[in-house]
């Protein structure tokens, strides 16, 4: 035990204490950033005024991460003669189906499709939409390893009568929809 006190040891034991302290403090600021990573991504976006998609999006734009969960405002027609439904979505557990409509945006042709909801039976789907339409979308990221398919919120309708959710897919991105009945806000000058 007498060996461990000596002044020889006690520098190794001084250096040890160093590099244990040097060790917490390295943790403590990579948990910091971990900490405001976290933050960064659970930002609440749905106070922010939504962009026209023209301004956030080009159709052929690639879709970087700082995008995730801008707000933007689509404006277009319902093609309702190309309603599908997309197989295998679950929703409280039980199987079913997306009811999906396309868009097509009036600032530059696109056709979105949108999610107006979810059925356990094909046969029980509501007729699609028509005419003229406005909705705010959140943008997302398409799922990996697949192609730009919609991924509506987890908490989609269960039913496809009036709509409280639903997405769109544009390009390489995918936007989570809410239908607005809200006006329009005016753009801010620049």
């Amino acid at each position: 035990m007498r060996a461990f006190l000596t002044p020889r040891m006690l520098g190794a034991h001084l250096l040890a204490l160093v590099l244990v302290t040097v060790a917490l403090l390295l943790a403590a600021w990579q948990f910091a950033a971990w900490d405001a990573r976290r933050d960064a991504e659970a930002r609440d976006l749905s106070r922010i005024e939504p962009l026209a998609i023209t301004e956030a999006l080009g159709p052929d734009d690639p879709f970087l991460g700082d995008l995730v969960g801008q707000p933007v405002v689509l404006e277009g027609r319902w093609l309702d003669d190309a309603t599908v439904l997309v197989s295998g979505r679950e929703s409280e557990g039980r199987e079913g189906f997306w009811v999906v409509t396309p868009l097509q945006e009036d600032a530059t042709g696109s056709a979105l499709p949108v999610v107006r909801g979810w059925t356990a039976d094909e046969s029980d789907v509501p007729p699609a939409p028509t005419g003229e339409a406005e909705m705010v979308a959140y943008l997302q990221p398409p799922r990996a390893g697949s192609s730009p398919t919609p991924t509506p919120p987890t908490t989609s309708c269960p039913s496809c009568a009036p709509p409280t959710s639903s997405s769109a897919s544009r390009s390489t991105s995918t936007a989570r929809t809410r239908w607005s009945r809200r006006p329009r806000p005016t753009p801010s000058p620049r």
